[in-house]
């Protein structure tokens, strides 16, 4: 029977097909990113900081950087890995020590509440058949003189949520419908967030039918997930900080070129057909401004010498100005429902095919309409130059005859 957690969860969501590689083909990765690692260890901190307070044993804060600094030591593994790259490990660390820092100085002397359980886990069912179980890990629950149950949770996150984001918070919500089930006594509760990079606190609460449509919610999102037989990636800024780029069909080819040393990878093959794709695309927009240019250049020349073939050395331009009709597009939209409304009122709406504005000036060219109708119709019609120009191959004995006049 699968068990579901709130990180299995949020997986799915951010992308199935990471969901599938982690959670259903099992592939275990020995990389861990250096924002996970970090938060890590500041999580071991603070729950020493209130395992000692447990046994009445306050630490200084000199204590707990110290420890923090020994857990960073002896847990540190080449595996480790920094996506950005403008940070070093140094960066991180520093980062790490001011979060438990602000904490400290915030909640000293940690008097505020009792400490009842310290990543105390959470299992339960979702259903009453017990075909769905849920596993989860309170960071520290507490309770406040006033008898409130408080699911304390740490985030070493450099993103500050708004509070309407917290209020909708899954992974809280769930821990608090567990409790309820666990603690027959309990008929309060606070959510705790701390967002200790920021030094803030977020809280939030759950009414019972709130946590009832949360369960609903739940249920939904885990039945959608069993009922799947493919599960596609999702391309987001998370794809940097995956463990599978080397299975994914978006980043693949990117895992494929940093493997690569560094004098070898622009000669890698796809690398160079993007850059040849790219390179003909930007060359494709190049000439097609200057094509529009020539093409200005063109009407202006024989408009003023007024003519309509140009001549070059072994090709010739026919120059075609001429007024053409043009209605109401969807850029004029009270101009264009008058004159949808009218074409519905004689009949006539489905013969220009939702009013396709070149059905419609076909349409009236062509004069099978009663000529009250296209007077009517007339009074939308605007008129616009427009032209054409059609290269042709000169004949021979043009050809000829310019090549004796050069």
């Amino acid at each position: 029977m699968p068990v579901y957690s709130y990180s299995k969860l949020s997986t799915f969501d951010n992308c199935p097909l990471q969901y599938k590689l982690h959670y259903i083909d099992r592939i275990k990765r020995e990389t861990e990113n250096i924002e996970a690692f970090m938060g890590s260890q500041v999580h071991d901190t603070l729950r020493k900081l209130y395992k000692d307070l447990m046994f009445t044993k306050r630490n200084s804060l000199s204590d707990l950087i110290e420890f923090y600094e020994e857990q960073w030591s002896r847990k540190w593994h080449p595996l480790v890995r920094i996506v950005k790259k403008e940070y070093t490990v140094e960066h991180y660390k520093e980062m790490g020590r001011r979060c438990i820092k602000n904490y400290y100085e915030r909640h000293s002397p940690f008097e505020d509440s009792l400490t009842i359980g310290l990543e105390k886990e959470l299992r339960f069912c979702l259903d009453e058949t017990g075909d769905y179980q849920f596993i989860g890990y309170i960071d520290r629950l507490a309770q406040t003189s006033e008898g409130i149950y408080e699911i304390h949770d740490y985030k070493t996150s450099s993103k500050l949520p708004h509070q309407q984001e917290v209020d909708s918070d899954q992974q809280l919500g769930l821990y608090q419908l567990a409790l309820t089930e666990m603690l027959p006594d309990a008929r309060h509760f606070a959510l705790v967030w701390h967002y200790l990079a920021f030094d803030r606190e977020l809280r939030s609460t759950r009414s019972p039918a709130q946590l009832a449509k949360l369960k609903d919610q739940t249920l939904e999102q885990i039945r959608r997930i069993e009922a799947l037989d493919d599960f596609p990636p999702v391309e987001s800024p998370l794809c940097y900080w995956c463990h599978y780029p080397d299975l994914c069909p978006l980043m693949k080819h990117l895992a494929h070129l940093i493997a690569l040393p560094a004098d070898k990878y622009s000669a890698e093959e796809g690398y160079q057909l993007v850059n040849l794709y790219t390179e003909l695309v930007a060359e494709k927009r190049r000439i097609k401004a200057e094509l529009e240019k020539l093409k200005e250049a063109i009407i202006a020349y024989a408009r003023r010498e007024g003519i309509e073939i140009i001549r070059g050395k072994n090709n010739k331009l026919r120059v075609k100005i001429y007024q053409r009709a043009k209605f109401p597009g969807k850029d004029m939209a009270q101009e264009r429902k008058a004159l949808e409304d009218l074409l519905k009122q004689e009949g006539k709406w489905m013969e220009v095919s939702d009013l396709s504005t070149s059905a419609l000036a076909k349409a009236v060219e062509e004069g099978n309409w009663s000529p009250e109708l296209v007077e009517k119709i007339k009074s939308y019609q605007r008129t616009e130059e427009d032209y054409k120009i059609i290269p042709l191959k000169s004949d021979e004995e043009e050809q000829l005859s310019f090549f004796e006049l050069e």
